[in-house]
């Protein structure tokens, strides 16, 4: 598998091509160059692929000036780089050329296949992860993350003028390549097989799958592009996708970008095992990072030649035409509603994503624990934050302002049923935990405080009744 292949591949790779690297990124030519050093420090570890820094110390024959150059690199094994609906490997190029230089992201610099792999080569944004900054950090988690919330929303804004700027020459198929996901409701079946310990969806009770198709409705829509609000996210800024930057800013890598709402990469973030948020957490954030982004798209009207709003139209013409669906009915609730269930879903891909190690590939799960010190305990991380993002809706629809009252029927049929099958556990233990360490799971007016928490920022905050 691939998750130790990176480091071993990549010297082989570099020893070999070296020269070759340097000439692609710097134009000196292969003759005039000798390589004196070579360094390769592992970022991200992955089963499909991994990124790795390289740089390489060289001296110019020519001209006898020594030099150094440092690039990103992004790995795909050769056994590893098709999934079973799209060829990885192309589909992070053609993405890497999409957002290429924009704020935020590297610029891409070339793609080389081998016969042990693909490496796309990115320009060097830093090599410090948020995730390898937090293992060290002792401040509160809520105060750094409210640093990182004006960049997830600048890089949103540039990738959706990218793709207005590209609208007419985007094709179906470079569509989804770069944007292509499975559907909500065929993740979620494929989520609960994971966390039930099967191997194959068809070994899944087949009324239990048809159980959690029917109740899930209401968070399956939160991932259908919406024609008059969504934005070009990120998709997965967790926070090894996170580079601590000079200067104190922060760039992204390993985009996995879709049409979708803008707190939908607030959820991915706040989702990141590790940080041991709660509900009051996600709320106030939610609503931090609402106000920032409206800041965003008011400073950024004056570098743009049109508002976000009127290029939705345009990108949603094209995008129609070329047979891409839209939701146009009422949203299922407000904006901290998405952010809860995007919180839970994606909860619930991690948890499967580590059942899947956990029972098929215990070797690798091994070595990756021993590496990743938040792996251990992300188990019950994310059943936790299953269980109290959806209890927090189904407990206080209101606050929410879920749409219809089926949704809520159907959000407390699911609670129950994945109570029943035992994927969850029971709230109760984690208020009582949340109370104990004086951070109150339930969201009201009395615990969420935000003026005082943070007086930076100044919110039109309705108390709720």
């Amino acid at each position: 598998m691939a998750n130790n292949d990176i480091r071993p591949a990549l010297s082989n790779y570099v020893g070999e091509r070296a020269p070759q690297i340097l000439k692609r990124i710097t134009g000196e030519s292969v003759e005039n160059i000798e390589i004196n050093k070579q360094g390769i420090e592992v970022i991200k570890r992955g089963l499909v692929s991994s990124v790795a820094s390289l740089s390489l110390g060289y001296k110019s024959h020519q001209t006898g000036q020594s030099g150094e150059i440092k690039v990103l690199i992004k790995y795909f094994p050769a056994s590893e780089g098709k999934s079973h609906y799209k060829d990885s490997a192309q589909s992070t190029e053609n993405i890497c050329l999409f957002l290429s230089g924009s704020d935020y992201f590297p610029e891409f610099y070339f793609a080389d296949r081998t016969n042990s792999g693909t490496f796309l080569f990115l320009q060097h944004i830093g090599e410090k992860t948020l995730y390898d900054f937090l293992l060290d950090y002792k401040g509160d988690i809520t105060d750094l993350l409210q640093a990182i919330l004006p960049s997830i929303s600048k890089f949103q804004i540039d990738a959706t003028r990218r793709l207005w700027e590209k609208r007419e020459s985007l094709t179906k198929e470079k569509y989804e390549s770069i944007f292509k996901r499975r559907s909500s409701t065929r993740r979620i079946i494929d989520y609960i097989r994971a966390i039930k310990g099967k191997k194959r969806v068809e070994e899944v009770d087949k009324n239990l799958v048809n159980k959690v198709i029917k109740l899930t409705v209401p968070i399956q829509r939160i991932y259908i592009p919406r024609s008059d609000s969504f934005r070009v996210t990120h998709g997965d800024p967790i926070t090894k996708n996170i580079i601590c930057m000079e200067g104190g800013s922060y760039g992204f890598i390993d985009a996995d970008p879709f049409l979708g709402l803008p707190v939908s990469d607030l959820s991915a973030l706040l989702s990141t095992p590790g940080l041991k948020l709660n509900p009051k957490d996600w709320w106030f954030l939610t609503d931090v990072f609402l106000v920032n982004d409206k800041k965003k798209l008011d400073d950024i009207l004056e570098e743009m030649p049109k508002s976000l709003n009127s290029m939705r139209p345009e990108i949603f013409q094209r995008l129609s035409k070329l047979g891409i669906k839209f939701d146009t009915e009422e949203m299922p609730g407000n904006e901290k509603y998405c952010t809860f269930m995007g919180i839970f879903f994606r909860s619930a891909r991690v948890l499967a994503k580590i059942s899947d190690l956990r029972n098929n590939h215990k070797e690798m799960y091994e070595k990756m624990e021993a590496e990743d010190k938040t792996l251990k305990e992300a188990f019950g991380e994310m059943r936790k934050n299953m269980a109290l993002s959806l209890d927090s809706v189904v407990n206080n629809p209101r606050a929410f302002e879920v749409s219809r009252s089926e949704y809520v029927d159907k959000l407390g049929e699911f609670q129950e049923l994945l109570i029943e099958e035992e994927v969850i556990e029971p709230t109760n233990r984690y208020l009582k935990n949340n109370k104990k360490n004086g951070r109150g799971g339930e969201i009201s007016s009395q615990n969420l405080e935000v003026s005082e928490k943070n007086p930076r920022f100044n919110f039109n905050y309705t108390p709720l009744q």
